[in-house]
């Protein structure tokens, strides 16, 4: 197998909710499956809020967007539209003027 393609983020470290100095290594892509309050959230937040990340030699935060697809991102960005089944509004201005 080849080897995984490593990110610009070298390293994310935990240091929120029941973390403590808890690291680990992204690749250039993750998927983060696992039961409720195993982490998923906090990694997201974590990498949305720039808070804990080491970067490749020569990179900073400022270097990306920085996208995360989470619950946040969800209740931030697509509403239910007049409690329809399978009725939405997808962005985060329609999501405002829908409530």
């Amino acid at each position: 197998m080849a080897p995984k393609l490593t990110s610009a983020i070298t390293k994310i470290t935990l240091n929120d909710a029941t973390f403590h100095n808890k690291g680990f290594t992204p690749t250039y892509i993750n998927f983060l499956f696992g039961n409720n309050g195993c982490g998923k959230s906090t990694i997201s937040r974590s990498i949305k809020g720039k808070v804990g990340l080491e970067w490749e030699a020569g990179r900073t935060a400022d270097d990306f967007n920085l996208l995360v697809y989470n619950e946040d991102f969800i209740k931030r960005n697509i509403a239910s539209y007049g409690g329809l089944p399978g009725v939405f509004t997808i962005s985060e201005q329609n999501a405002e003027v829908q409530q």
